[in-house]
């Protein structure tokens, strides 16, 4: 048996902590290029396209058209869209889901939707998008087609009239209303949905959701769960009805009357009024008797912030993607303030004394105030007050086509062009009048 002393049992050692320490290195820089190859993505081969419209197709703006087509990639296909572009290919008519986890080859026929009010008539091209690892690529193969733009124009007016235990729906003929049908029920608003040609009668008990032209009933929703009774609120958004409950849920449902998303039951507060804009959802909330702003995600429900505020709100005004006017009253003063979405602070823009917002009314920039002194045009940012009506209303709506503006009060509607406010005349009703809607062509 052999031993190392001194020098070489020192040299010995030093040289085994050399191979050490380059072995160790060479590890690491092993294993860095590993997980670096794993984490390039890989670039998936996508081919295939539309098969049916053919270039050529021509239809209109507002029009369902069919697509049909074959999608092929060599790695699984995650999603896949159809969408309308101009021929420098900025988009027209955003995308529709195809489907979703389709394989890596996918036959497909959808129905398409060509919304777009503000395109004019031309050529232009439908095209495909799939997302596959990651990865979202446009397919080469794109159809032109023309589209026309067709005038809207304004189909049927609408109005209920009623008490706080029946209603009657009428249709607006001229001066001479028609009645549609009564409901032994407490009104809360109506709604009238022209893409899908839909009116949506809402009540406490329950909503009707009745075809616009037929006036074919065609569901009906019922508020009843485990802790709710009526529904409380309602609002129209983008072709979708939003109703709160006396649970606290606030639901989405699409213009068949399907469920598609909810904020979820909350016992602790109550829902007094809600507005949705892009990504987010606003409520007047009723929380231990503490006035909030409540803020949700939108379409999917779940709370993002709350303020707490003192004074009642009569209504919110979307003026960019994070600020929000809010009008309210606050012991016999009319406020008008701006909610910020990212602080979740609140300032007062305006405070008119000896002055009570019934309600309010949003088009074309505008911002109606319907007041105890009048009706009242608000500008912003300019943040000034014009009176245009010495009218007292307690509701409004508005006909875009014609520029007519509806205001009512009692058993009266008055008229008023919708940019000058001339008087163009009265419509008189048996009842109290409840509500307006206007039914487009588009």
């Amino acid at each position: 048996m052999y031993k190392i002393r001194g020098k070489n049992h020192s040299f010995f050692l030093n040289v085994l902590k050399i191979l050490r320490i380059d072995f160790c290195t060479f590890l690491l820089f092993l294993s860095v290029l590993i997980s670096c190859k794993k984490e390039q993505s890989a670039i998936p081969v996508v081919s295939g396209g539309i098969t049916n419209p053919q270039n050529g197709f021509i239809c209109n703006f507002g029009d369902t058209i069919s697509v049909a087509g074959n999608l092929s990639s060599d790695y699984p296909i995650q999603s896949a869209f159809i969408s309308l572009c101009d021929e420098n290919f900025n988009t027209i008519v955003s995308g529709k889901m195809i489907g979703e986890n389709l394989g890596t080859n996918y036959q497909f026929t959808t129905q398409f939707i060509l919304e777009n009010p503000d395109a004019s008539s031309g050529n232009y091209r439908l095209k495909i998008s799939i997302r596959s690892e990651d990865q979202t690529f446009n397919l080469d193969n794109t159809i032109q087609i023309q589209v026309n733009s067709v005038p809207r124009t304004t189909l049927k007016t609408f109005c209920v009239t009623g008490n706080n235990s029946n209603f009657t729906l009428y249709e607006l003929s001229g001066i001479s209303p028609v009645i549609i049908n009564s409901y032994n029920s407490t009104f809360l608003n109506l709604h009238v949905e022209s893409r899908y040609k839909k009116i949506f009668l809402c009540s406490k008990e329950k909503v009707i959701g009745m075809h616009a032209e037929t006036f074919a009933e065609q569901f009906q929703l019922s508020p009843v769960s485990l802790n709710s009774d009526s529904f409380i609120t309602s609002e129209l958004y983008s072709h979708n009805l939003i109703v709160g409950k006396n649970d606290g849920n606030i639901i989405q449902y699409n213009p068949a009357g399907q469920r598609q998303s909810e904020t979820g039951e909350n016992l602790y507060f109550r829902t007094l009024l809600t507005t949705t804009s892009p990504g987010y959802l606003y409520a007047s909330i009723l929380k231990n008797n503490d006035r909030k702003i409540s803020v949700f995600f939108f379409p999917g429900g779940g709370a993002r912030q709350e303020l707490l505020v003192d004074f009642e709100i009569v209504n919110f005004h979307p003026i960019s993607a994070n600020e929000i006017l809010v009008v309210g009253n606050r012991n016999g003063h009319m406020l008008i303030c701006k909610y910020f979405l990212n602080t979740n602070a609140i300032q007062v823009l305006t405070d008119v004394p000896t002055t009570f917002c019934n309600s309010t009314l949003s088009y074309n920039g505008i911002i109606l105030l319907l007041t105890n002194s009048g009706l009242i045009k608000y500008e912003y940012p300019a943040n000034s007050l014009q009176t245009r009506n010495a009218g007292i209303f307690s509701g409004a709506n508005y006909d875009e086509v014609n520029d007519i503006l509806y205001c009512f009060s009692g058993s009266n509607i008055k008229q008023l062009n919708g940019t000058s406010y001339t008087d163009l005349g009265d419509i008189s009703l048996p009842d109290s009048v409840m509500g307006i809607g206007v039914l487009y062509s588009k």
